[in-house]
């Protein structure tokens, strides 16, 4: 029976496609890719349990409103979702969204929550609601806090707000709030909050500030990691170590107190200096690279649209003069033959004329790959000469600090 389960009908019949409706839509549902689905709608299915979500690399848009869900469930491959709706459902734990990080939109409007957690990860939340549940501790929206990005709130209909605080409270602690419960939070009611709880909130920023630093520092790793692991730049960092613990003579030495305890600071401060000079040059290489294949794309792109477009406009042309001569035929029969093989001749010179193009396309597409190769390999053959000159570089560098030199001496 339908509305228990997601089934491969129900799936189907749930793919929503923007700009297209009616048999178009029905058509498209059937045959297109679910890699490149961006939204699916399960709205009033009676869902019990969510499963079969497999194969939706691009999904943005999520609704599994209205149902009988109980709990949330395997969505954590789901990582490009941007909006999940779980409103009108019978949830009684915020969980398995953690994976979910690209989350802006996210509702649990109407459902049997009794406390706000599990959220921590969803740094780009900018809408939440969480209305109609049953949250009772007005302390419990503090959590809410720590989202930088917030704007949108709401949380009526929940024991909660029967509490005089609530309204002004919420505004108080919340770092960007517009909207409260569907109603914007109006520049005097936001001071009237701040000053009401002015002590309370001037104690908890002097925190942030800290935490502030940290969290930036924490997000420039991320995107350092993400650049290193592009420019197969991972563990340079760790390469000294890397090598004093699997050399031999160094173990032996390391035994003795205090013999290299001076030699191996300066070792490691020169090491420190070269890698960074070692990591910018390789970062230079990499962008490069990335330049290249990124104005590759965009050639190929172009060619292919402007071919397309000119295939496509004599193809209208053609279309257009089918519908002609088809009503003329209709009025005059005795000419109809002629007309129709008049039709049948431009049908086969456009097939000739749009195999010209695919030809031409191809002839052009292989003449961007020569010069993308070209380009691609000077680079790389620049690349490696300067690897050639980083290596003597990198060992040559820190490889014997004067103080190694002194304790040898001594």
């Amino acid at each position: 029976m339908e509305g228990k389960a997601i089934t491969t009908n129900v799936l189907r019949s749930s793919i929503l496609i923007e700009g297209t409706s009616g048999e178009g839509l029905e058509e498209r549902r059937k045959s297109l890719p679910l890699k490149v689905v961006t939204w699916l709608q399960f709205s009033f299915r009676g869902i019990k349990q969510i499963d079969y979500l497999v194969g939706f690399e691009s999904l943005t848009r999520l609704q599994l409103d209205n149902n009988n869900l109980t709990m949330i469930e395997k969505l954590d491959h789901l990582i490009t979702l941007t909006e999940l709706d779980l409103s009108f459902n019978h949830i009684t734990k915020i969980e398995g969204v953690s994976k979910l990080t690209r989350l802006v939109d996210l509702s649990f409007y109407n459902n049997k929550l009794t406390t706000i957690e599990g959220l921590d990860t969803l740094e780009d939340l900018a809408s939440l609601s969480l209305g109609n549940n049953e949250i009772k501790d007005l302390d419990k929206v503090f959590y809410l806090r720590q989202f930088r990005n917030l704007r949108l709130l709401c949380l009526e209909g929940n024991p909660l707000c029967k509490d005089p605080e609530y309204k002004l409270y919420t505004i108080a602690y919340m770092r960007v709030l517009l909207y409260l419960d569907h109603h914007l939070v109006f520049a005097n009611l936001l001071k009237q909050a701040r000053e009401q709880y002015q002590d309370a909130l001037q104690e908890l920023k002097d925190k942030e500030k800290k935490e502030e630093i940290a969290w930036k520092e924490r997000n420039l790793k991320e995107v350092e990691k993400v650049l290193f692991e592009k420019a197969n730049l991972l563990g340079i960092d760790d390469f000294l170590d890397m090598m004093l613990k699997t050399d031999v003579e160094h173990q032996k030495l390391a035994v003795v107190p205090n013999l290299m305890i001076e030699a191996l600071a300066e070792y490691k401060e020169r090491f420190l200096i070269v890698a960074e000079e070692v990591k910018s040059a390789i970062v230079a290489i990499h962008n490069t690279r990335e330049q290249e294949k990124m104005l590759h794309k965009l050639a190929v792109e172009g060619v292919l649209k402007r071919r397309d477009n000119e295939g496509r406009v004599l193809c209208r042309v053609l279309h257009k003069k089918k519908k002609q001569i088809f009503e003329e035929c209709l009025q005059d029969r005795t000419t109809a033959e002629l007309k129709l093989n008049e039709l049948l001749d431009d049908c086969t010179q456009l097939q000739e004329k749009l195999f010209e193009i695919e030809g031409e396309t191809y002839c052009e597409l292989n003449l961007l790959w020569n010069e993308f190769e070209e380009n691609f390999f000077t680079t790389i053959d620049a690349a490696k000469g300067n690897f050639a000159n980083l290596y003597p570089f990198f060992f040559g560098h820190f490889f014997y600090p004067s103080s190694l030199w002194q304790v040898f001496k001594n």
